[in-house]
């Protein structure tokens, strides 16, 4: 008796359904309802169907399952970067969410690249997904479909859509204008959204150093996105309440060198900042790099603070405090989101999620400091 393999050798000709239906003695039409599940096989038929399926080492062909079933089972979902900490872990989330699906996910990184982002959700498509997450995405989604509607569920994560720079000598009344416009700036019909409420974060955060004693505090990575201006726009106004003015701004992309140059400026200017609030734990992390080639401490002479949480945060000389991002749960959400337009449920929600507060030791008292007019 010869052992029948699992997969085909090289040079094998693949298995077919029909082998399938030879081996278990059933038609072709009644192996591919097994297959699917259907309620009309009897158990014992789809036990037998099943045999023969592991004996041959059938493994179905996704396209013509997907044609056949006008499911794929399928979600594409889009990054800017697999190597990211924060969004590995968004992939990890909706992976796992997936599985107890039953759905795979199909996985395409497109590097803060609109060409490239419009180009993955046209392979999402041209894969018959069943439904996509644009997370992080820097384009105009809605750009991307015919008359601007998706042809399948469509969920947005952390959208990240460029805006022209924010006026930063704003007031209590217009700050609260400002997040308004900019929550709302990408409301589309036939796409949810799901995104960190970063205006309050940032907020909270710097509200956390004024109660530490610090009143000379400066924001380092100020960007025209999304993100940056709902951060910039929570740290003016924990500001205003307090009384303060910003010690200083400093612009420029979301890098470890961002943050070393800013500190290096800030801390060598004559008023120079007792803490510095940075766009994210990268900048952060070059902030505190800045402030040691500065011949300065953190925190004994001044304190730093982050955003995300990323891993290598809680093991950096002191501990960064940050504000930690629900990252699974954000992966997780969009895909129960996904699912729900599967299932035909209507399909416009939008979700604001709640970042945490994580106390490290990056922050200290403001030893001895006057408070300037």
């Amino acid at each position: 008796m010869t052992k029948t393999s699992r997969s085909p050798r090289p040079g094998r000709k693949p298995v077919t359904i029909a082998d399938v239906a030879r081996l278990s003695g059933f038609s072709a039409a009644t192996v591919t309802r097994a297959l699917q599940q259907s309620p009309l096989v009897r158990p014992a038929t789809r036990q037998c169907v099943e045999r023969a399926v592991e004996q041959l080492g059938y493994r179905p062909h996704w396209f013509a399952q997907a044609l056949a079933t006008r499911t794929s089972r399928t979600i594409g979902l889009l990054i800017p970067s697999s190597g990211d900490s924060f969004w590995g872990q968004v992939v990890t989330g909706a992976e796992r969410r997936a599985a107890e699906a039953g759905f795979s996910v199909l996985l395409a990184n497109a590097h803060d690249d609109p060409v490239l982002e419009a180009r993955a959700t046209d392979l999402f498509l041209s894969r018959r997904v069943d439904g996509m997450i644009l997370a992080g995405t820097v384009g105009r989604e809605v750009s991307w479909f015919a008359a601007g509607q998706p042809p399948v569920p469509v969920v947005k994560v952390n959208w990240e859509t460029s805006f022209s720079p924010v006026r930063l000598d704003v007031t209590a009344e217009t700050v609260d204008a400002l997040v308004a416009r900019v929550r709302r700036a990408h409301r589309r019909s036939a796409i949810s959204d799901i995104s960190v409420d970063d205006f309050s974060a940032a907020r909270r955060l710097t509200e956390y150093l004024i109660a530490s004693g610090h009143q000379r505090i400066a924001f380092v990575g100020v960007a025209a996105s999304r993100t940056a201006i709902l951060r910039v726009l929570g740290f003016r106004k924990a500001l205003m309440e307090a009384g303060l003015e910003p010690a200083g701004f400093v612009t420029g992309p979301q890098t470890l060198e961002t943050g070393r140059e800013a500190a290096l400026t800030l801390l060598s200017a004559r008023s120079a900042p007792t803490a510095i609030v940075a766009y994210d734990d990268m900048v952060a992390i070059g902030v505190m790099r800045g402030v040691r080639a500065g011949g300065m401490r953190v925190p004994d002479d001044i304190s730093v603070v982050g955003f995300d949480d990323i891993e290598v945060a809680g093991f950096v000389d002191p501990p960064l405090t940050t504000v930690s991002q629900p990252k699974e749960a954000m992966g997780r959400l969009a895909v129960e989101v996904v699912l729900r337009g599967v299932a035909g449920n209507p399909l416009k929600e939008a979700h604001l999620m709640q970042g945490e507060l994580v106390l490290r030791g990056s922050v200290g008292p403001a030893a001895g400091q006057q408070r300037t007019s």
